[in-house]
């Protein structure tokens, strides 16, 4: 029974050590996707922003025109960015977030177009507008949301 012992200690050092290394690394996995899902949803905030960013310029000059361009199409490349990560990561995610931002995408283009159709601020009480743009997504996020955390949960980070 003796030598048992020393083979006995090493067998549970390396199984602790292996749970160890197991929990550590999913931590890690963990921590990485909700910064993926966390920089998904602010495309989602920067997408809806967009109406409210085009309502306050300032002019309408060529300057201004490129660079709101350059936001949108900035906004629009990260948001097809997170659907395909989204989609490798798992596909009934990546039909949720898809499901989200094409709600937005109803009315966003429209929003954008009153917005741009608006006169600049000309004053800087032009500046404050109130949130009057209705996506009406609650059930999208929602339901993104719930899968997110669902994918955020350590057992589904084991391995």
């Amino acid at each position: 029974m003796k030598d048992y012992v020393p083979l006995l200690v090493a067998a549970v050092a390396a199984m602790t050590a292996l749970v160890g290394y197991l929990l550590n690394s999913a931590a890690g996995r963990r921590t990485e996707r909700m910064r993926r899902y966390a920089d998904a949803l602010d495309s989602v905030e920067r997408y809806q922003q967009l109406p409210y960013t085009f309502r306050r310029r300032h002019n309408e000059t060529a300057e201004i025109r490129d660079e709101l361009a350059r936001m949108l199409a900035d906004v629009q490349v990260a948001l097809a960015f997170h659907r395909r990560w989204l989609r490798m990561d798992a596909a009934e995610l990546g039909d949720a977030y898809d499901a989200l931002v094409d709600k937005i995408q109803l009315t966003n283009k429209t929003f954008r177009k009153e917005a741009l159709a608006a006169p600049p601020a000309g004053k800087d009480v032009d500046i404050e507008i109130s949130p009057r743009h209705k996506f009406d997504q609650t059930a999208e996020r929602d339901e993104c949301l719930r899968r997110m955390q669902k994918y955020l949960r350590l057992s589904r980070n084991i391995f």
